[in-house]
């Protein structure tokens, strides 16, 4: 009879969600199922971006995939956002961990705990200990730096006792997984160097390295009746409160009658985003989430894409949309200060621009400089190779799988 190791994943996200995280647990998940490993991943339904959750849906279900064994659960979605919805949203996934892995982290040979949620990170990994097995968290945001960022004077208390939790469970994990060079090192000031942190950059659709960029940005511009000389800008994710997308459409409204402005995502902030393309005079829409295909297609399609990455504590992210955008020959507008990381990666890279400000117009002069650089076809192909050697998915999960065996065998 032959032995299966076994992992147990506790994460906010999976499968079928399009952004966040739970574009990037499903491959972690595939690749120790394909290592041979049973995996049991515990996760709640789908409700990232929109924020809105099927209530019709049981309090809890089960899904069977080969290897994979599925939970979903039902946490506490909020209709309003605030910092005390926020914090009631993660008092209730803490809850749900402490149901969900009880028994169930008795029998897994490692957990692998996602954060956010740092809620259910954190019981993830005190079940962890308390059996005896190995933990390995995955870092895709600083939850303590979000909060601050997010809600201001609001955040802060709650942030506080967030960044005391925070720092505990990377200091007592057996292995963490960061997505960039400056998230590691924030995780290590965070918790003392005692952080065991890795990195593991994100990765682009596989897809993107395969399509005919050309063809797929000439049917997307016919399909939107958007003429091929027309400067087309996008911005494809989250339209949640940290994004300031609001400021950015203002900006947009205010291009000049050649340009357009797409910007593709569910969230919070979309009535108000639709409201104020409206009010023009530019030409800008707001589009629901689309297929991967016709994702792909936009990414190809612009002349520059808005990445948002504003955060007062360098370090705490590293957009995950980069990826793809730049494997579609995108070049980049960052909403960032400058000296964060993807500043940095930019200007080094020659890869795009940074807006630091959030005037309406320094956005649009931005803008304007910016989409030029995507009719540039030798920059367009640097990006591209620049995707191809730093965000490559096979590259990524080797090293998962290679981190996890090591990590075992401490």
């Amino acid at each position: 009879m032959t032995f299966r190791r076994r992992a147990l994943f506790f994460v906010s996200g999976y499968r079928p969600e399009l952004f966040g995280i739970g574009r990037y647990v499903p491959q972690y998940v595939d690749a120790l199922a394909e290592a041979g490993w049973n995996v049991d991943v515990r996760a709640p339904y789908p409700f990232y971006p929109s924020w809105n959750i099927d209530r019709t849906l049981p309090k809890v279900s089960e899904e069977h995939g080969g290897r994979v064994h599925v939970t979903r659960y039902a946490p506490f979605v909020p209709r309003r956002h605030n910092a005390a919805t926020r914090a009631l949203h993660e008092v209730s996934i803490g809850i749900s961990a402490c149901r969900h892995l009880l028994s169930a982290t008795r029998s897994a040979d490692m957990v692998v705990a996602a954060t956010p949620p740092l809620l259910g990170a954190v019981v993830a990994g005190w079940f962890a200990r308390r059996s005896h097995r190995p933990c390995l968290v995955l870092a895709y945001d600083l939850v303590s730096d979000l909060a601050s960022d997010a809600f201001g004077i609001a955040g802060r208390i709650p942030g506080s006792l967030m960044r005391s939790l925070e720092a505990d469970l990377y200091a007592r994990a057996s292995g963490v997984i960061a997505l960039s060079d400056d998230m590691a090192a924030r995780i290590r000031q965070l918790s003392g160097q005692g952080a065991a942190v890795s990195v593991i950059r994100i990765w682009a659709d596989d897809e993107l390295f395969r399509l005919d960029h050309d063809q797929a940005a000439r049917g997307f511009r016919a399909r939107l009746g958007i003429s091929q000389d027309r400067r087309l800008v996008g911005f494809a994710g989250s339209f949640g409160r940290k994004q300031r997308l609001s400021e950015l459409v203002n900006g947009l409204t205010a291009l000049p009658a050649e340009f357009t402005s797409v910007l593709i995502g569910d969230g919070l902030e979309r009535p108000e985003l639709a409201r104020l393309a409206r009010l023009g005079p530019g030409d800008v829409r707001v589009l629901p989430p689309q297929p991967p295909a016709d994702l792909h297609a936009f990414l190809s399609a612009c002349d520059l894409s808005i990445v948002v990455a504003r955060t007062q504590h360098a370090g705490s992210l590293f957009p995950s949309k980069v990826a793809n955008v730049l494997a579609a020959g995108s070049p980049i507008l960052a909403m960032t200060t400058r000296g964060t990381e993807l500043a940095t990666l930019l200007d080094k890279e020659d890869l795009g621009m940074v807006c630091p400000g959030l005037e309406r117009e320094e956005i649009r002069d931005a803008v304007r400089c910016g989409a030029e650089l995507g009719r540039d076809q030798t920059r367009r192909a640097r990006c591209r190779a620049y995707a191809r050697e730093h965000f490559n998915s096979q590259r990524a999960m080797a090293r998962f799988t290679n981190h996890v065996h090591e990590l075992l065998a401490e």
